[in-house]
C-alpha cells in the first residue's frame, strides 16, 4: 500500500460512517477513492447532474443548496469536516436534487459508486452505517423543516442555537460557535441575514443570550426552550 493510500485509508476514518470499519475495508474503499482541492466559491456538482459517489469532507466547509423559483438561493444543508454527502442520489441512481457549493477552499474525498456498491453487497456492518447515518439526516431535515413551516422567526431562531448547543461535542458551558456566516444559517432558516440579526438583536434584548461576534451565550435556557416549543 503506497504512501497516497494510506492517506486515503486515515481519511475515511474521520467520516463516523467509516471509522471503525475494519482494515480490510477501509483499504478496498481507499482503492476506488481519489482527492480534489476545491477553492471558495466552486461548484463541486449542480442539480440535475449525475451521481458518481459520495464525497467526504476532508477539510472544509460546503452548502447544499436550490434556487428558489424567483432566483434565490435557499440553503438546505451545511456540510462540515468529516460528513458525508451525495449518498442518496449516488444510491438510488437518480439525479442530484442539489447544488454543492464550497463555502471556504476545501480538500475532498471521492469514493466511486462501483467501489462503494461492491462494498456494501460484502460488508453489513459499513451497510448498516449508511443506512444510520441517511436515517439521521432525514430526521434532522424533518425537524429542520417542521421549523422552518411551523415556527414565527423568533422561534426559529431559538430552536437552531438550543440544536447547536445540544449537538456539542466539546461542551463549552452555555456558549455556542455559529458554524458558518450568518448569511447562510438565514438561508437554512428561510430567512434574510437582516432579519436573522434582527431576530438574534431581539432575543438578547430580552435576555435570552448574549452575542459577541460569531459567538452566543445563553443566558436562559429555559425561556429559550419555552420559544422554540
Amino acid at each position: 500500500m503506497d504512501a497516497k493510500h494510506r492517506q486515503y485509508v486515515t481519511g475515511l476514518t474521520k467520516a463516523a460512517t467509516f471509522s471503525h470499519l475494519s482494515q480490510h475495508t477501509l483499504e478496498r474503499l481507499a482503492a476506488g477513492t481519489s482527492e480534489t482541492e476545491f477553492r471558495r466559491g466552486s461548484v463541486i456538482f449542480g442539480r440535475g447532474s449525475a451521481a458518481t459517489g459520495i464525497h467526504l469532507v476532508s477539510s472544509g466547509q460546503l452548502k447544499l443548496c436550490i434556487e428558489t423559483p424567483n432566483g434565490d438561493e435557499h440553503v438546505v444543508e451545511i456540510v462540515q469536516e468529516g460528513d458525508c454527502f451525495g449518498e442518496a442520489a449516488m444510491l438510488t441512481n437518480r439525479l442530484h436534487l442539489v447544488t454543492a457549493i464550497a463555502v471556504t477552499d476545501c480538500v475532498l474525498l471521492h469514493i466511486a459508486r462501483s467501489t462503494l456498491v461492491t462494498e456494501l453487497e460484502r460488508d453489513r456492518e459499513l451497510a448498516g452505517r449508511i443506512i444510520r447515518s441517511l436515517s439521521d439526516r432525514l430526521y434532522r431535515r424533518t425537524s429542520e423543516l417542521e421549523n422552518v413551516l411551523f415556527r414565527k422567526a423568533i422561534g426559529r431562531v431559538a430552536r437552531f442555537i438550543l440544536d447547536q448547543l445540544d449537538g456539542q461535542e466539546e461542551k463549552q458551558g452555555r456558549r455556542v460557535r455559529l458554524p458558518v456566516r450568518k448569511g447562510l444559517i438565514a438561508s437554512s432558516l428561510n430567512m434574510t441575514q437582516e432579519h436573522f440579526s434582527r431576530t438574534l438583536r431581539e432575543l438578547s434584548t430580552h435576555g435570552q443570550i448574549a452575542v459577541m461576534g460569531g459567538t452566543i451565550d445563553v443566558m436562559d435556557e429555559p425561556g429559550l426552550r419555552q420559544l422554540a416549543a
